[in-house]
């Protein structure tokens, strides 16, 4: 397993408070035989010198200097420069565990899948506590289920394409979409569709690090703009002889529209007209699509029957869901 060369792409823009963290978590993996690809954004800060300085200490990293461009450009940049046989994507204000590359390489190696997952702790997300799972279960998915719970973020499955390993062959014909939030959706779908199936494991091995001014703080026009383009893409491959697919992608339609909704504090002063526009859109969806979480289903109830004025629906929610998080729901 020691022979197979795992190429770490890292895009780094304007991190250099959490850089460091990030890159000696990489270093100290109990897997050894890695690239890091660094690919500096067009930082503005410290952080690209502070990647060069980092090269100097370890041959295995690689630093790439770009123009500002994204980060789906500079994903795309580490995959067009990577050697590995295999690919991860960690972020670079979050943090592995030492056996994070060890364990998906194992597990996919093993069970003998392109494309293979770890679960993630949550760090400073709305006091969020996660116990560490007693059995180390690894569960292996069809190409048809693995799209779908990714779709419905179901069995583990995120939005993310952090947290997982794939091989490099998968990323023959695809890239990340520039320019667009959402576009780890999109991508895991065309991957998952690709790869024939996947693994998930059961160890919480990649540590997401909440913070204010990361990308879940965008102004609300652009998620709905970047939103709708991802998700007009989902739709075109689901009517692209992948007919079974289109429950999951209106389902996800949904509860991206319900979550846009919920997650912006100037939803009821300053956004009145996109969030109605939001309101239609899921209100014109047919019905009969299952939301997975229950919470999602009293507030779609709730927008569909008025129950709770439009304008506090985002309060109500929030309040809610910190509640559920707070008592282990």
């Amino acid at each position: 397993m020691e022979k197979r060369l795992v190429s770490i792409v890292i895009p780094v823009y304007n991190v250099e408070k959490y850089l460091k963290r990030c890159i000696q978590s990489i270093l100290n993996q109990t897997y050894e035989n890695i690239e890091v690809l660094l690919i500096d954004d067009g930082s503005k800060d410290s952080s690209g010198d502070l990647c060069d300085r980092l090269a100097i200490k370890d041959e295995r990293i690689v630093v790439i200097h770009q123009k500002n461009a994204g980060q789906a450009v500079a994903r795309n940049s580490g995959l067009d420069a990577a050697k590995g046989e295999w690919i991860c994507f960690v972020d670079s204000d979050d943090y592995v565990k030492e056996d994070f590359v060890e364990y998906l390489l194992k597990m996919v190696l093993n069970s003998e899948v392109k494309m293979g997952f770890c679960k993630v702790v949550h760090k400073d997300f709305l006091n969020r506590k996660e116990e560490e799972e007693e059995s180390e279960n690894i569960l292996k998915y069809d190409r048809k289920k693995t799209t779908k719970y990714i779709l419905e973020g179901r069995c583990g499955f995120t939005a993310s394409a952090c947290r997982g390993i794939y091989h490099r062959s998968l990323f023959e014909d695809i890239r990340f979409m520039p320019g667009r939030l959402y576009e780890d959706l999109e991508i895991l779908v065309r991957l998952s569709l690709a790869a024939d199936g996947c693994v998930m494991g059961n160890k919480r091995n990649y540590c997401y690090c909440y913070r204010e001014d990361n990308s879940s703080n965008t102004p609300i026009k652009k998620k709905m703009q970047d939103f709708f383009s991802v998700m007009d893409s989902l739709y075109v491959i689901a009517k692209d002889g992948n007919g079974w697919l289109l429950d999951s992608v209106y389902t996800r339609d949904m509860m991206n529209c319900l979550f846009i909704l919920a997650s912006k504090k100037e939803a009821a002063n300053e956004c009145r007209a996109e969030l109605r526009l939001l309101r239609k859109r899921i209100l014109a969806m047919p019905k009969g699509y299952e939301l997975q979480s229950p919470l999602y289903k009293m507030y779609y109830q709730s927008l569909r029957f008025g129950i709770i004025p439009f304008g506090m629906a985002y309060k109500i929610l929030n309040f809610i869901r910190a509640f559920l998080i707070k008592i282990g729901f």
